[in-house]
């Protein structure tokens, strides 16, 4: 369970980021059934859930999103909104989503269970993101399939480069990694800066991803706060 955990986990990486979606805002609505149990999942400061009520956006994530995941939401910043109205199919400077491990959904996750995946990721985090590993090959090769089942043409997922920047929080209830990757889609080179972090709540976990397209020389700093305090309130909420 710890291993399909961790790739589940790790797969929607390239998945995300390398595809320019179509949103509008809409309401947030931030309540999750997780078999008995619901758990509270807020948007991040400033971000507003973009997701739910679109159906053909949805189709998007949905294909993008590695099947052992249930997609809960996307939220994009407020002041974003604008431009998607004027054009819809623009890349994501910057965004942030939660998933769930279908699995996983259900069960109860223990503080040990927690401590035990988490002890996984750390030992094995670099093995992961290798570009020539196993994963990430599997990653190029079902991205690049997805892709091309959505849009109707062959389309090529290529994975340059990855960088592990190091966990930026680790706590009883979140663990967070910094990532940065490089990477070739419909011909492009693309570079993205993302956090992951496992958040355990009511005895369930979420997957919570933030990402900046094309970052720069604050992007780090940004986005590692940005992640701490959206992990946190998610925390909050559900005390």
């Amino acid at each position: 369970m710890q291993t399909i955990l961790l790739k589940i986990f790790l797969l929607p990486l390239v998945l995300t980021t390398a595809f320019p979606f179509t949103l509008l805002a809409q309401a947030q609505s931030d309540t999750y059934e997780f078999g008995s149990r619901k758990v509270n999942i807020p948007p991040p400061d400033g971000f507003v859930n973009a997701t739910s009520q679109f159906p053909h956006v949805t189709a998007r994530m949905r294909a993008t999103e590695d099947p052992g995941n249930d997609l809960l939401a996307l939220t994009v910043p407020e002041h974003f909104v604008p431009k998607l109205k004027i054009s819809e199919d623009i890349d994501l400077e910057f965004y942030a989503k939660i998933s769930v491990p279908k699995r996983a959904r259900a069960i109860d996750i223990t503080q040990a269970d927690f401590a035990a995946v988490i002890a996984n990721l750390e030992n094995n985090f670099g093995a992961y993101i290798e570009p020539n590993g196993p994963l990430m090959t599997n990653v190029e090769k079902n991205s690049g399939k997805g892709l091309t089942e959505l849009l109707g043409k062959e389309t090529s997922v290529s994975i340059n480069e990855t960088k592990y920047l190091g966990v930026i929080e680790k706590s009883d209830g979140v663990f967070s990694g910094m990532l940065l990757m490089s990477f070739e889609i419909y011909g492009r080179k693309m570079s993205t800066l993302g956090t992951l972090s496992i958040v355990r709540v009511n005895q369930r976990l979420v997957f919570a991803y933030a990402y900046r397209l094309s970052p720069s020389g604050n992007s780090v700093s940004e986005l590692t706060q940005l992640t701490k305090k959206w992990t946190a309130k998610i925390i909050a909420a559900n005390k």
